[in-house]
């Protein structure tokens, strides 16, 4: 998903808000946020969290879409796959639809709809908590810190001595730890070569 135009992203970015004005004050059943993750260090959101407003600046926290797609919860992050979190039966309106994606280190989304409730509920109150600004709507769901930009991502690194362990060696040793990605699989890290490794050489320094 993350190379394809029709989607758009962000990275160390977290949260970030996704808001739709949906031009006037709308009855809304519920609303679904497509995804990606499970591979090259992308996960799943842990948080999704749906506000509406009629003017902007006032929200009404509806809940965490990350729960309320209920019994079909999203895949593991063991390996690349779509998934479209989905929240129905809100009986909400507003103008202004929200979603505060909370994910780190990348968050990704090719579509989000929004959908049409019963017009009788314009005459009801939004419901869910009131909030005076987006930011108190932040705070007041989550227990949310930002999370620490890693200024070594990509960066070279060089070695005391050169890595000699033979089942996990490989041309690119150099530039493999700075990258973000982990290894994965059912072997042990030491027979992958995306570790490195030395054997019989103590200490080894990493600059």
């Amino acid at each position: 998903m993350w190379s394809k135009t029709s989607t758009v992203g962000w990275q160390y970015i977290d949260p970030v808000v996704i808001t739709i004005d949906l031009g006037s004050e709308q009855p809304i059943s519920g609303l679904s946020f497509s995804t990606a993750g499970g591979s090259s260090n992308v996960r799943f959101p842990s948080m999704l969290l749906v506000g509406v407003s009629d003017d902007g600046t006032n929200w009404h926290y509806i809940g965490d879409l990350t729960t309320l797609t209920g019994s079909n919860p999203p895949p593991t992050n063991s390996g690349y796959s779509t998934f479209v979190y989905g929240g129905m039966g809100l009986q909400t309106k507003g103008r202004y639809v929200s979603i505060t994606v909370v994910a780190s280190p990348y968050i990704f989304t090719d579509e989000i709809q929004v959908y049409r409730g019963n017009d009788s509920w314009l005459n009801n109150p939004a419901g869910g908590t009131a909030y005076s600004s987006m930011q108190n709507l932040i705070n007041g769901e989550t227990s949310w810190e930002p999370q620490p930009h890693n200024i070594a991502l990509g960066k070279p690194a060089t070695f005391s001595a050169a890595p000699n362990y033979a089942l996990c060696t490989d041309a690119n040793d150099a530039a493999q730890i700075t990258d973000e990605n982990y290894t994965a699989g059912s072997g042990q890290m030491w027979s992958q070569t995306s570790t490195v490794g030395w054997s019989h050489v103590n200490p080894v320094v990493i600059t």
